[in-house]
């Protein structure tokens, strides 16, 4: 099949292996570049729903109350961020089915933050200060399974890119042997 191509042809058809190899390895490596920094902020966002939640307790328990209404806005927006991305069942689960319900329980404790900041009441600091460690648990777990989400991601696109790197070796391999037989 080969031996009917000129010296010429085989030699752009296997610098056309390469460019298309190259091309596949750059987009490969760019998907993982984007990957990581989506995959960052995500993390980062669901970290700092942690910290925010111990945060408003602190702030409620100390009457800070212009700290406390920063906290919770700020943590409503990143809980609105976080379940707005597709998520995998286990995350699913995590928020939204029993036992754990993060969700509902999240939403209930900026409710009671925001009912605090409003009007002082006794019944939502108790709701606050009685969850805070719980919830802070939970967060754990979720902040835990993306960051095992992002090393999955990783590894499978490391993989894809070993891939791409030993199919660009036998190409190369099989165009020496073919351009020079």
């Amino acid at each position: 099949m080969f031996q009917s191509l000129t010296f010429t042809k085989k030699y752009i058809l296997a610098l056309s292996l390469i460019a298309l190899l190259s091309l596949l390895a750059y987009f490969n490596l760019n998907h993982i570049i984007n990957k990581q920094s989506n995959d960052g902020e995500i993390i980062n966002i669901s970290g700092k729903q942690r910290m925010l939640s111990q945060q408003i307790a602190f702030f409620a328990i100390n009457y800070k109350t212009e700290e406390l209404i920063k906290n919770i806005i700020s943590m409503e927006s990143g809980h609105k961020f976080l379940i707005s991305l597709p998520m995998s069942i286990e995350l699913k689960s995590i928020y939204y089915e029993k036992p754990i319900q993060l969700d509902e329980r999240i939403k209930e404790y900026i409710y009671h933050g925001k009912i605090f900041y409003n009007n002082r009441s006794g019944l939502s600091l108790s709701y606050i200060l009685t969850n805070s460690q719980d919830l802070l648990k939970d967060l754990d777990k979720v902040v835990s399974i993306y960051q095992k989400e992002s090393e999955k991601k990783v590894s499978r696109l490391k993989d894809i890119e070993l891939l791409i790197l030993i199919v660009t070796i036998i190409v190369l391999i099989f165009e020496a042997i073919f351009i020079f037989h």
